[in-house]
């Protein structure tokens, strides 16, 4: 891609950025000016900035808002990979920016490679090298401790059940196996060939921070061995179920965290079963017009070393799509790929054909219940770590009688939890008042018994836009306008805490991609642990709610 035609693309993702407050702009435009794009391609972004401290402060920070103003400005999935250079950075003339803008194809289909796991080494991947750029595939990612700490500090799972404290605040992290990976370096003007970016990467679930206690413990282990050993014939598939709200998706993005960070050329893809639906829908609509639609279809996912498939139980009645993606799996297990289910059912509960039941048994098979007292004590002290390590000025302490308390009025569900905890730290750190047991059992009670079956996405929505004094087709419209993202966003985040949503029903309730209500949930609940005035105003919109 010419550099300019680059260099405008990336201008149009900081201006998304700001116009949707995907970042706090203050924080960004600090580091903005220093992210220098090198290289673009269908689905893929890399930028490279100046110090180490940077490029993880940026990882940690901006990653996802980049990766969302790309989805907002091409509707499709990017992969944004964030590496070191030392190569001092001389801006473009605008002009000359301008006019590439008007004449360039923004993006350009170039060829990817891909690799197998059964295979034991990763495949070389050649690039065109660009002066001062010092790939860090093997560094961990954001979330993931060193190695030398981790080595230091936890101890190691060839036997992952062993060592494990239920009361512990996080998950011990499994070791990380380097492999001997070849290098690749990038080109500003094309990439010849590049790494396949995972679909819609979350940095943050990782081993790491999942809190392991009895409930989960044999789902966490068997999530690990997993992850080091993928294609191994023992857990493939590997089939976790459980509840809404335990922790399913959290492990399964854990093993796309960590093989993505061990084995970097390797090819991953997590996918949500309404989209992998959506996926064969699409195929079956253009088949007329193109007759390799199926091919096509199939082909994505059998490329795949690793595939992760989210709630498959919504494969119910859809037999045709069955029929293919059984395919494609039989394909990938044989191959030596590995396949990884979630679903809130056991397999046999899930009503489908037998043969597809027998192939979800074939591998391993473990549920996670809800967490016992213990486990729910250990979440929130991790989630009290979390607010602490990103809050600027306030540290907030809980007693332990307290957090236990907190613990015992509290249900099975962990989303619901860590809203209790949310409101906690509002009430008792935000507005400055002294904790009183009495007060906190009312105020708990009140939360964990508010939610009535009677409300709907369509209660909310009008409680939201009577507050917010906007229009109900502007809350469910596309307009990126900062009085009316904001109050979407809130509405998505109180249609997923209070009614328990899949994030597809959501998309649809609100005429939006589930992605743009992931996004939206995961933006308001970072924003609460550092924004006191937008605390206040989702009590009261609760209480609004229970009102009702």
């Amino acid at each position: 891609m010419n550099q300019v035609v680059l260099l405008q693309n990336w201008s149009n993702v900081c201006e998304t950025i700001h116009n949707n407050n995907l970042a706090d702009w203050a924080q960004f435009s600090s580091v903005k000016d220093k992210l220098v794009p090198q290289a673009m391609s269908d689905g893929f972004l890399l930028l490279t900035i100046d110090t180490e401290f940077l490029r993880r402060w940026t990882i940690d920070n901006f990653q996802n808002s980049i990766q969302t103003a790309l989805f907002l400005i091409f509707n499709k999935e990017y992969f944004v990979q964030i590496e070191l250079d030392s190569t001092p950075y001389c801006p473009p003339n605008t002009q000359q920016t301008q006019q590439a803008n008007q004449n360039e194809n923004p993006l350009q289909n170039q060829g990817i490679p891909t690799s197998t796991f059964n295979e034991g080494n990763i495949q070389k991947n050649e690039f065109i090298p660009v002066a001062g750029v010092t790939p860090v595939f093997n560094q961990p990612q954001a979330g993931v401790a060193s190695n030398v700490a981790r080595e230091a500090t936890q101890p190691q799972l060839n036997n992952p059940q062993a060592a494990m404290n239920p009361m512990q605040e996080a998950a011990v992290v499994a070791p990380i196996t380097q492999q001997p990976v070849n290098v690749a370096n990038f080109s500003c003007e094309a990439v010849q060939e590049e790494p396949i970016p995972a679909t819609s990467i979350a940095p943050s679930l990782t081993f790491e921070s999942f809190v392991i206690g009895d409930s989960n413990r044999m789902a966490y282990s068997m999530a690990v061995q997993v992850a080091e050993n993928p294609g191994d014939k023992v857990l493939n598939p590997l089939f976790i179920y459980g509840k809404s709200g335990l922790g399913k998706t959290h492990l399964l993005r854990a093993i796309q965290n960590y093989v993505l960070e061990t084995r970097p050329s390797a090819k991953v893809i997590y996918v949500d079963t309404n989209d992998l639906v959506n996926d064969y829908t699409q195929a079956a609509a253009e088949h007329d017009r193109q007759k390799l639609s199926f091919s096509n279809f199939r082909k994505k996912y059998e490329e795949a070393d690793l595939l992760l498939i989210d709630d498959v139980q919504f494969l119910q009645g859809k037999k045709q799509t069955l029929d293919n993606v059984f395919q494609i799996l039989n394909n990938l297990v044989t191959s030596g790929k590995q396949i990884v289910f979630s679903a809130d059912r056991a397999p046999k509960v899930i009503d489908i054909d037998e043969r597809y039941t027998s192939r979800f048994l074939q591998g391993g098979t473990c549920d996670i219940q809800p967490p016992e007292l213990e486990t729910k004590i250990a979440i929130i002290k991790s989630y009290i770590k979390e607010y602490n390590s990103q809050s600027l000025n306030d540290h907030l302490w809980i007693p332990e009688d307290i957090i236990t308390f907190i613990a015992q009025c509290s249900g099975s569900n962990i989303r619901e939890l860590k809203g209790a905890i949310t409101m906690i730290i509002y009430k008792y750190s935000f507005a400055g008042e002294d904790i009183d047991k009495e007060e906190l059992k009312h105020t708990l009670l009140n939360h964990f018994t508010s939610i009535k079956t009677n409300i709907t996405v369509e209660d909310i929505q009008k409680i939201i836009e009577d507050y917010y004094k906007i229009t109900h087709a502007d809350l469910v419209g596309k307009s990126r306008a900062q009085n009316i993202a904001k109050p979407r966003q809130i509405a998505f985040y109180l249609c997923r805490t209070v009614l328990d949503l899949p994030y597809e029903t959501l998309g649809k309730k609100f005429n939006n991609h589930h992605s743009t209500v992931l996004y939206g949930v995961n933006k308001i609940e970072q924003e609460l642990m550092r924004n006191r005035e937008l605390a206040e105003e989702i009590e009261v919109l609760k209480k609004l709610i229970q009102d009702l």
